[in-house]
């Protein structure tokens, strides 16, 4: 069943590759990138190293971890937003081992971007991959955003749990945890003045960030979001967000991954795409 599965994944990926608009490298590099990939997965391989596409590379601890990221930014892209400037500078929150920066950084190469990572040690990798990417103008921050200044614990199922998320809560019995300082995400677009793309990645913490955005008027001076809402984790329905952005005069589009049965009190992840309304 593992490989009818793998099969059925990599044809889609494939129709992906032929009908986006935007690559990375030309198809056949993809389309060969892309099974070599599912070949690694489908043999439970144990590398600590992958290339989403030629010339790039990536150091990882998980193999699965890394071929979900891939298949989501660089076949599908989850994050493939345009922007008007061929500059734009773009907050990565939530940026893990720097999958999303690489993507952003090969559409836009002139982007200045700026990427936060609380977890101690995946951000170890993000360092290592931006370095060994050489990728310029790209700034890491070992920091959580949140609504204030000061500290968080952050919860983790093993040490480079892609779920991985920041509470100020009690940690549940027997789930790894580790303090990490929390900054608020408008001092950065204040300094900044402006900002072309806000990348929210950020396990549960999205209306929190969004609300402190608004409060302190910095929501005003972010032209473009993708946010990643993690309905079980985040303490605010949907709907908040949703209307956060409606009386701030943004414009959204939803867009969620198919399942065949689903329970409706199951989390859920839903991919929000905004802009500001005066945008095309």
């Amino acid at each position: 069943m593992q490989v009818f599965g793998a099969l059925g994944a990599l044809a889609r990926d494939i129709q992906f590759i032929f009908q986006s608009p935007w690559i990375p490298a030309s198809r056949t590099e993809m389309c060969v990138g892309v099974v070599q990939n599912y070949l690694y997965s489908v043999m439970s391989s144990g590398q600590t190293t992958a290339s989403p596409y030629k010339g790039a590379r990536m150091k990882l601890h998980d193999f699965q971890q890394y071929l979900g990221l891939y298949r989501d930014l660089f076949i599908r892209h989850s994050c493939g937003m345009e922007l008007d400037d061929p500059r734009p500078v773009i907050l990565d929150c939530g940026a893990n081992l720097g999958m999303a920066t690489l993507y952003f950084k090969r559409r836009f190469p002139s982007a200045r971007i700026v990427a936060f990572e609380p977890n101690p040690d995946v951000f170890a990798l993000l360092q290592e991959n931006i370095s060994m990417n050489s990728l310029a103008d790209v700034s890491a921050k070992e920091v959580a955003v949140a609504a204030q200044d000061g500290e968080a614990t952050f919860v983790r199922r093993t040490v480079t749990d892609p779920g991985s998320f920041v509470t100020h809560r009690g940690v549940p019995d027997g789930v790894g945890s580790v303090t990490v300082p929390t900054v608020r995400l408008s001092t950065t677009v204040n300094r900044l003045g402006s900002v072309d793309l806000l990348k929210l990645d950020i396990e549960g913490s999205e209306y929190e960030v969004l609300g402190e955005l608004e409060q302190t008027r910095a929501l005003d001076k972010v032209k473009a979001f993708v946010i990643e809402y993690h309905a079980g984790k985040c303490p605010n329905p949907i709907e908040d967000v949703l209307s956060l952005l409606s009386r701030n005069h943004f414009k959204y589009r939803l867009r969620a991954d198919w399942k065949p049965s689903f329970e409706l009190g199951e989390p859920y992840i839903v991919m929000i795409y905004v802009k500001a309304a005066c945008c095309p």
